[in-house]
């Protein structure tokens, strides 16, 4: 398959774009031939600017779509994925949002009064619902756990104790079902690595939670390093995978996985996660696919990914394995590395990956093969005139921002060039791109239709939304005023060219006047500005 590698290199004209709007990455592929990534940038504290950003990267390493919350630094954005209903969902200032094809928000999902909503996990069940992941601040008496610290110190007596929650929705935003940790568990099933604080700390901490094939719940555990089923209807636990309460004997692997993130399930009942490995020395990262017998009580890993650089990953990431052979791994805050995600082919050999520039990662990243839908791109549309190419995205958006750092509906370039335009769509505020635009030779546009022509003078398009061409002639002087007489534009050239680019960008929507000078004559003309 031909090798396509994109390293996102900018120049000057596009660094502040890059730098301002989206951070610079690099990207290469060498065996996927189709579909989009999608993922959301983070510095590894995961509370920078940089944590609030959410994307769509096609397999050519263009940037589809993008979010920047830069600005709007209380609203960290994690978990970016799409639903098989046709949702996309994304975790931003305290609530889930759900959002359609379009890019609009269509519903909004928060905990009940008295919980607090966990970003680490959503997902829509088999009977229409959705389950998140919650949270409830409760006081407990730690003092006879000896556990904290690192150095095996005492509790406090009235410990504030963040404790996971499960609730289910049905798409009319009603709670049908809520399941409590702390009703289940006791507190010393934490591993005491993650006891840091007596006093406040998270106990159980959830980060995945995953509908099973019969309709019960699995749930992934960091702070317990592991995975337990809940029945839906009882709520009784299960079974246990991992931690110091594991049922299963392993196969296939002697480390037992730690600080682990997302369970998933797959048709043919197999397992996967992302260990995590989180500290320690002889236990590296891995995504891993396993299967459990539930008689027997034996857990066999099947297949196991490390990452190149044989690190552990501090937090977050998740796994994909697909039925190709291929497994896409987001590898989390990886050690050593700033790679964000790769994916392997059934040899566990490197087709893809993404890697940012400034260390940045991404809570999950997730491939998708093909979508359900097609995305409604801008289009852009192309005028030819004097060796010239007037490049017009549609009207209508709030934003525009062009491959080349203009900000404007129209920009003019010259052959040979590539081109695109992010336009701002949706309710969900981001910038959707069109497609790469190549301006040469072979480009078929539309000849201009010049509104004014006085001989070989020549003053296009009229009505304009931000580019004037006065073209035919040498021009000495140029002038524009508005419908009050005042002087908007003023510009005296003294060299031979033969046409001038002039723009109205600025220009509020009106009727104005230009006055152009050249050596036999005066001439004014009205343009409209919409």
């Amino acid at each position: 398959m031909k090798s396509i590698t994109f390293t996102i290199l900018l120049l000057l004209s596009i660094i502040s774009f890059s730098q301002a709007q989206f951070p610079a990455y690099t990207f290469s592929n060498t065996g996927i031939d189709k579909g989009y990534f999608l993922f959301t940038p983070t510095d590894q504290n995961g509370m920078a600017p940089s944590s609030h950003y959410f994307a769509i990267m096609d397999y050519t390493g263009h940037l589809i779509y993008y979010f920047n919350g830069y600005s709007q630094a209380t609203s960290s954005i994690i978990n970016f994925s799409l639903f098989k209903n046709h949702l996309f969902s994304f975790y931003r200032g305290g609530k889930f949002f759900l959002a359609d094809s379009n890019f609009n928000v269509v519903d909004t999902i928060t905990a009940t009064s008295g919980y607090y909503n966990d970003p680490h996990d959503i997902q829509l069940l088999s009977n229409g619902n959705y389950i998140i992941l919650a949270k409830e601040l409760v006081t407990m008496d730690l003092s006879g756990f000896n556990l904290f610290t690192h150095t095996y110190s005492p509790g406090d007596s009235s410990a504030l104790v963040t404790c996971g929650v499960l609730q289910e929705f049905n798409p009319a935003g009603q709670l049908v079902w809520q399941w409590k940790t702390q009703d289940h568990f006791t507190f010393d099933e934490a591993h005491p690595f993650w006891l840091f604080a007596p006093d406040t700390l998270d106990w159980s901490h959830l980060n995945a939670v995953e509908e099973d094939l019969d309709g019960n719940i699995l749930v992934s555990s960091r702070f317990f390093n592991e995975i337990f089923k809940v029945n839906h209807t009882t709520g009784n636990i299960m079974w246990r995978l991992g931690g110091s309460h594991n049922q299963f004997t392993f196969i296939g692997d002697s480390i037992p996985f730690k600080g682990q993130h997302d369970i998933r399930v797959h048709p043919d009942g197999s397992y996967t996660l992302f260990d995590n490995g989180f500290f320690y020395p002889s236990h590296k990262a891995k995504a891993e696919q396993f299967l459990l017998d539930t008689v027997a009580y034996t857990a066999t890993f099947i297949r196991k990914v490390y990452a190149a650089n044989f690190g552990f990953s501090g937090s977050r990431g998740n796994a994909q394995f697909f039925n190709n052979g291929n497994v896409m791994i987001d590898w989390g805050g990886m050690s050593n590395d700033n790679l964000v995600f790769s994916i392997v082919d059934s040899s566990n050999s490197e087709i893809c990956r993404l890697s940012f520039d400034d260390s940045l990662t991404s809570y999950r990243s997730y491939y998708y093969p093909e979508l359900p839908f097609q995305i409604n791109q801008p289009e852009i549309s192309c005028f030819d005139s004097l060796g010239y190419t007037l490049l017009r995205a549609p009207e209508g958006y709030a934003k525009y921002m062009w491959s080349n750092g203009s900000t404007t509906s129209s920009i003019v370039v010259q052959a040979p060039d590539t081109v695109w335009v992010y336009v701002q769509s949706g309710t969900m505020e981001g910038m959707l791109s069109s497609k790469k635009f190549i301006v040469d030779g072979n480009t078929q546009c539309e000849n201009f239709i010049p509104n004014y022509n006085s001989g070989l003078l020549k003053i296009f398009p009229n009505p304009t939304t931000d580019i004037v061409f006065v073209s035919g002639k040498m021009v000495s002087l140029i002038e524009i005023e508005n419908l009050l007489g005042q002087k908007v534009f003023n510009e005296t050239y003294s060299d031979s060219l033969m046409t001038r680019v002039i723009s109205i960008n600025n220009f509020s929507p009106s009727i104005y006047f230009i006055k152009i000078k050249t050596e036999e004559s005066d001439f004014i003309y009205k343009i409209e500005k919409f």
